[in-house]
């Protein structure tokens, strides 16, 4: 009988060892569990947060092209206007500009002024100054054209040089219709007449 209690010790101990181990185990298995559950939580916020992130980004990189490209359109190109002025002078008969314009300035809605004299070798200035008004006038591309004065002077030579102002608004019909044709689309695209 000795052997069979020995025996049913041991197979007791055992069973409770075997037990013991197997509640140990899914234990641990319930903690990776939870632990799992708790990374997989951590990486789905984080994935929506990048997403929300990301899609700020891109809304803002939308707004800033949006901005850029307005301001395309809005930009005055300076250098393409001083040209089609310097195209609009006008020219004596070796074609020579009947005029020197000694300083441009003007302001963001194409508002020009000039400081303009006659040349000295000019047997009329006060006609060059006409003629100059009338040329800008007959222009296409400047309106409001105007000169509020004009000052006498003598060069080096004794020849009558006029200095004056002249005021001028640059207006390029061709860019008109491509902002007004881009402002009068709706949300859909469609042009609207």
């Amino acid at each position: 009988m000795k052997r069979i209690s020995f025996l049913l010790i041991l197979g007791i101990f055992a069973l409770l060892l075997v037990g013991g181990y197997t509640g140990y185990i899914f234990w641990q298995k319930g903690n990776v569990e939870k632990d799992l559950g708790r990374l997989e939580a951590q990486v789905n916020d984080l994935n929506e947060a990048k997403a929300q992130y990301e899609h700020k980004n891109l809304l803002e990189a939308i707004a800033a092209k949006e901005m850029v490209d307005s301001l395309d359109m809005d930009i005055i190109k300076w250098s393409e206007i001083i040209t089609e002025i310097r195209k609009t002078l006008p020219k004596d008969s070796r074609d020579r500009s009947i005029v020197e314009i000694t300083s441009y300035s003007g302001s963001g809605d194409n508002q020009i002024s000039m400081n303009v004299k006659t040349m000295p070798e000019s047997d009329e200035p006060y006609m060059d100054v006409a003629g100059l008004i009338e040329t800008f006038d007959d222009s296409e591309k400047f309106k409001e054209n105007f000169v509020p004065s004009i000052s006498s002077g003598l060069d080096e030579d004794g020849n009558e040089v006029l200095s004056f102002l002249l005021s001028t608004i640059y207006f390029d019909p061709s860019e008109i219709l491509v902002k007004s044709d881009f402002s009068a689309q709706d949300d859909e695209g469609t042009v609207l007449r």
